[in-house]
């Protein structure tokens, strides 16, 4: 998504405070298209089409994009309606993920 990102808007260059990132807009990703609005130092992407929605957040990490945290995984989660227990996603993390 990041990638996309870029190609699509070339003069946003600061990425550690997002500082020349419009604050919302469009583009399209892998024949997908994707709405994306920026808040505080992050992005939230989603996906307009095809059908079902889905939810990308960035806030962190810009230049890893291997890089999942648990709060960006429930996200992406609660947009595609897949039910959880916080619980467990903090230990499926904490096992088999890099974030902190």
């Amino acid at each position: 998504m990041l990638e996309a990102f870029v190609d699509s808007f070339p003069n946003a260059e600061d990425f550690k405070y997002l500082l020349n990132f419009p604050r919302f807009g469009e583009l399209t990703a892998k024949g997908e298209t994707w709405r994306f609005n920026k808040h505080g130092i992050g992005l939230r992407f989603i996906r307009q089409g095809p059908k079902p929605k889905i939810v990308i957040e960035m806030h962190d990490n810009f230049g890893n994009s291997a890089y999942v945290d648990e709060w960006r995984f429930c996200e992406y989660l609660d947009s595609v309606s897949i039910e959880y227990v916080r619980d467990d996603i903090t230990l499926y993390m904490e096992e088999h993920c890099c974030a902190e």
